[in-house]
């Protein structure tokens, strides 16, 4: 039967060529069948082959949506962690500064605030000695100016006195007073009062110069106790800018790092979705593709319906369809 020799070295040749284990199956078949059981069963292979390439087709078009979405899942969420873990760098680098600043602050406000302490007390004790110096060189003046005083009237009563008893025991010839053995008190009265008259200036240079001090040092006090506490205002407004900065930086951290973990999950999740589906949609084979089982498909289609040809048209005009 020639027709039929042709049909099953056509078959066994396609087999071969496609290595499709259908059509040698139908070539060992044909062999042995009678040619209408043939048509049928090619037939039926024919259909069988074009339901598969529609549930393919329809398979790789579910494929391709599926995949796509975990796919885009899964780029999405990690874009977003990369996101987050530069964000939360960034934010531990900023929290780092912001207790430093802080720190630093409070030890400067510790420093100026223990410093305007001591200042206060060294100028409490300086006011009170210069005062108590003040007082001391004004009774210390007023008791020399009283003892001048006292002097004064005793060496005047004193001269007095003498002149009197000289002007009583001279005779009405003797020489004006004034000559020798005249009254000599007035001489050493003003030597002690001199003297005296010297410590009550110092006295009152102790009190002048220890007043201008007081002065002096007051106001120097005042403009260093002014600019410290323009400087303790300064810092305690920046110590708590700083206090709520870092507030909000590691209330932001926190919230980052629970959204890291969260997202974290979310990848995971689209991850081992995307692993479900390869089996399926990746199939098992090693290598083979959607395309290249369409183009198998579509040549072993092509292979029964030259072997159609051949059953339909005994001439040899299939030979090279």
């Amino acid at each position: 039967e020639p027709q039929k020799d042709r049909l099953v070295a056509l078959l066994r040749a396609k087999a071969t060529q496609l290595r499709s284990q259908a059509l040698a199956t139908l070539a060992e078949q044909a062999s042995e069948d009678p040619f209408a059981k043939i048509k049928t069963l090619i037939q039926d292979l024919i259909e069988n082959l074009l339901k598969q390439a529609q549930d393919d087709a329809e398979h790789e078009g579910w494929c391709n949506t599926e995949m796509g979405k975990a796919e885009q899942k899964r780029g999405y969420q990690a874009d977003h962690l990369k996101e987050l873990t530069q964000g939360i760098h960034k934010m531990e680098a900023r929290k780092g500064k912001l207790e430093a600043k802080k720190d630093k602050l409070t030890d400067a406000v510790a420093e100026l605030g223990f410093s305007l302490g001591n200042a206060t007390e060294t100028r409490a004790e300086e006011k009170q000695n210069n005062e108590d110096a003040v007082e001391e060189a004004k009774e210390g003046k007023k008791a020399v100016q009283d003892a001048i005083q006292t002097l004064k009237r005793y060496y005047a009563k004193a001269q007095n006195r003498a002149q009197e008893l000289v002007q009583v025991a001279a005779p009405d010839d003797a020489p004006p007073s004034g000559g020798k053995g005249a009254y000599k008190g007035s001489d050493e009265s003003v030597g002690i009062i001199g003297m005296l008259e010297v410590i009550e200036d110092d006295f009152d240079r102790t009190e002048t110069e220890t007043a201008e001090a007081e002065k002096t040092q007051a106001a120097d006090f005042a403009e260093f106790k002014r600019t410290t506490n323009a400087s303790l205002t300064a810092k305690n407004l920046a110590l708590a800018q700083a206090g709520a900065d870092l507030s909000s930086t590691t209330t932001k951290l926190a919230d980052d790092v629970a959204s890291l973990k969260q997202h974290q999950q979310l990848l995971n999740a689209a991850v081992v979705e995307l692993e479900k589906l390869r089996p399926t949609c990746v199939g098992p084979t090693q290598g083979e593709s959607a395309e290249d089982r369409r183009q198998s498909r579509e040549e072993e289609i092509g292979a029964l319906k030259q072997a159609l040809c051949i059953l339909n048209d005994p001439n040899d005009s299939c030979d090279s369809a």
